[in-house]
């Protein structure tokens, strides 16, 4: 008898309602962002100007911590002020109620935020997960299709970003369908707790978070089955962007000229972080990660998955994802198609 996934329910649940709480009022078409007319008026900013931006640990808060301990954003006067968020659902809202002019979505829920009348977008890639799926060291499990029937441990929910591109990785490579149903058991808990649980033999698989995925390899006691980023690419052939930059219709309507210079930093902090390796040292010990292979295993994870191109290809891609992922979530649960205008190519970082 399969499990009640009760955990993965609950999390699920609320990270839906926190979408549909700040979507605007459901019209009856969406439009494409209205930016193509104003991209073309948009030079570079003249004064400073100030951006609010929302952020959350991870990716997005090494990068964007760069960019302001280099002066990054000054450098196209820009003056981002940071607002910290607890996780990722918490800074999706604050996008689509616009509490912040810029922050970052996960493709599948700004996808959802869109399909309910929200006028939120996305204009730049950021990241492809770095997330890691282990088992025991003297676990039988080989690869993600030993997953079926087993007890799964997960540090995000059923209807995540991250959790949606593994299902995608066991039907495209391993023919599961719908990998929630095809396991045993589905617990959604924070990284330390799920492994917790796997030590003390209550669950058969874990997958972890960015930070948790080096962590959890940098112990030895466990054994990687399976790579996010590295897999989708090897079922599909495109790179699975689950972390963009996004912003409203209503904030670009009138700051065209912001969400370029925004991208352009974005993309100097990347470049930036990517090739310092000092950044990395810092990053472990704001982690606190004291293990001295910390920074490196870091860095060739995180590093690696950072994803600045963004051009119709990579959109194509982030729609075949999304249109990969109806039958898996369902349509009632999830979307029924890749909303129209989710995606803007008007303010990509100039060459």
């Amino acid at each position: 008898m399969r499990v009640k996934k009760v955990a993965a329910v609950t999390v699920a649940c609320a990270i839906a309602l926190a979408i549909t709480s700040c979507s605007t009022p459901k019209s009856d078409a969406i439009t494409e962002p209205d930016a193509s007319a104003a991209a073309s008026e948009c030079g570079p900013l003249k004064e400073m100007t100030k951006v609010t931006l929302g952020v959350n640990p991870g990716a997005q808060d090494l990068v964007t911590s760069a960019i302001k301990d280099q002066g990054l954003d000054k450098k196209y006067n820009l003056d981002l002020d940071i607002k910290s968020f607890l996780n990722p659902p918490a800074s999706a809202t604050a996008v689509t109620q616009r509490s912040v002019d810029i922050g970052f979505g996960g493709t599948t829920s700004m996808a959802v935020a869109r399909s309910q009348g929200s006028d939120v977008f996305l204009f730049g890639a950021l990241a492809s997960p770095s997330n890691g799926v282990f088992v025991p060291k003297d676990s039988a499990i080989k690869n993600i299709g030993d997953l079926k029937g087993k007890r799964l441990g997960s540090f995000s929910a059923n209807n995540s970003a991250t959790f949606a591109v593994l299902s995608a990785i066991a039907n495209e490579s391993f023919g599961i369908p719908k990998l929630e149903d095809a396991v045993a058991s589905l617990t959604v808990a924070p990284d330390a707790a799920v492994l917790g649980l796997m030590d003390q033999g209550e669950l058969d698989a874990v997958l972890t978070g960015s930070t948790a995925t080096v962590v959890t390899e940098l112990t030895g006691k466990y054994k990687k089955i399976g790579d996010l980023s590295t897999e989708y690419i090897e079922a599909t052939g495109t790179i699975p962007v689950h972390l963009a930059l996004a912003s409203t219709e209503t904030y670009a309507a009138d700051h065209c000229s912001e969400l370029v210079a925004f991208s352009n930093a974005m993309r100097d902090g990347v470049a930036y972080v990517q090739g310092d390796d000092k950044a990395w040292d810092r990053y472990a010990q704001s982690l606190k990660l004291t293990d001295p292979k910390a920074p490196k295993a870091l860095q060739a994870l995180l590093g690696e998955n950072f994803r600045t191109a963004w051009d119709q290809k990579q959109v194509d891609g982030m729609v075949k994802l999304i249109e990969s992922l109806i039958p898996i979530l369902g349509a009632e649960d999830f979307v029924k198609e890749s909303p129209k205008g989710l995606f803007s190519l008007d303010y990509v970082a100039a060459k």
